[in-house]
């Protein structure tokens, strides 16, 4: 066998060596695609998120929760306050976390028209009135402004009526305070904020109030910010 033959064979062996590992790399990476877990996307960011923004998790309580929950385990760690935290929920979008029954943690990834990712975030504490706390981040954790996404948030007159807002205002020290519950929808780009003040009231004057007030407000995702349905 002459040199230059022995050379195209060598060539040829090559070449067909380097198509199969190529074919068996897309084989893989189409399997691991399949084979992902929902939730991969909002769970790693979750992970990646600074510890300066997660008090209650470290890194690793994080990334075990994310885990566990994609695994179908239960997810529940034990947490920095001696207490518990499990996830409730995981999507491609959207988490919910439960601190000892007394909070909850909410995360929603935001897809804008530009196609960044923006990240929300609800905490709520449960004690002794529910009352929650938005705040909004680039997809890489840095804090922006709320108003950015909801340039008119709630305020204490959308939910009761006028004759009734005042009624309330003078009856009441707790008419003050605007507390709400903000609950993001797992499937979908809805956020719905129900009215917590009037639990601060007794059941009597609650009930008198009910004709008056409009408990839920709702919004949805439109792209660059959040809009209410009438």
């Amino acid at each position: 066998m002459n040199h230059r033959l022995w050379m195209m064979i060598v060539l040829l062996v090559g070449f067909s060596m380097g198509l199969m590992g190529q074919q068996r790399v897309m084989q893989t990476t189409d399997e691991a695609h399949a084979a992902a877990p929902q939730g991969v996307e909002c769970g790693e960011r979750f992970v990646a998120m600074p510890d300066s923004l997660s008090p209650l998790l470290t890194a690793v309580n994080r990334a075990d929760l994310v885990d566990f929950m994609a695994n179908g385990m239960k997810a529940e760690v034990d947490n920095r306050l001696a207490g518990r935290t499990r996830m409730t929920q995981l999507s491609p979008t959207y988490l919910r976390l439960q601190h000892s029954g007394q909070a909850d943690w909410q995360m929603k990834l935001l897809t804008t028209h530009k196609g960044d990712t923006l990240i929300c975030v609800a905490q709520t504490v449960r004690t002794p009135v529910v009352d929650s706390h938005l705040l909004l981040f680039d997809g890489c954790w840095n804090s922006l402004p709320l108003e950015q996404v909801m340039p008119q948030p709630p305020r204490l007159e959308d939910f009761l009526s006028t004759e009734a807002l005042a009624s309330f205002q003078a009856k009441h020290a707790s008419a003050a305070l605007l507390l709400t519950e903000a609950t993001f929808t797992a499937e979908g780009e809805q956020l719905e904020i129900r009215f917590t003040t009037s639990d601060t009231i007794d059941d009597e004057a609650r009930k008198r109030l009910e004709p008056y007030l409009h408990p839920l407000l709702t919004y949805r995702w439109q792209g660059e910010r959040f809009e209410r349905i009438p």
